[in-house]
């Protein structure tokens, strides 16, 4: 199911929604191999995220999607992304460090919640 389903069901109709979140659209995901999103971790308020060998990223920026959805894009440093062991498990771009685009913190995590929001009965 949808994130905008997920934050905006409970709040304004008081409807328990409970389900798989829809997947991702990352190469990672679909093959079910790699460093999806998942292996990622952000602290919202500090507007850090660190790859999953622990390197911050360089650039944490809010826009908008094709759809015009909000969405932050994080980029992560060249220089370390190269020269990083598990490089491969990350990303397949032959030079270019990885990125990742990501909704925004209540749409995250109400979709990594596993389909449900929390404080609902």
């Amino acid at each position: 199911m949808d994130a905008d389903l997920l934050v905006t069901a409970q709040p304004q109709h008081q409807i328990a929604v409970i389900g798989p979140p829809c997947g991702s659209y990352s190469r990672q995901w679909q093959e079910g191999e790699g460093d999806d999103l998942q292996a990622f971790v952000s602290a919202w308020e500090a507007q850090q995220t660190h790859c999953p060998p622990g390197y911050p990223r360089v650039n944490w920026r809010p826009g908008r999607d094709v759809a015009g959805d909000s969405v932050i894009r994080i980029r992560f440093n060249v220089a370390t992304c190269r020269a990083c062991p598990t490089r491969r498990a990350c990303t397949s771009a032959q030079a270019a460090p990885r990125q990742l685009t990501v909704r925004p913190q209540v749409h995250y995590e109400a979709r990594q919640s596993g389909g449900a929001l929390l404080g609902m009965s």
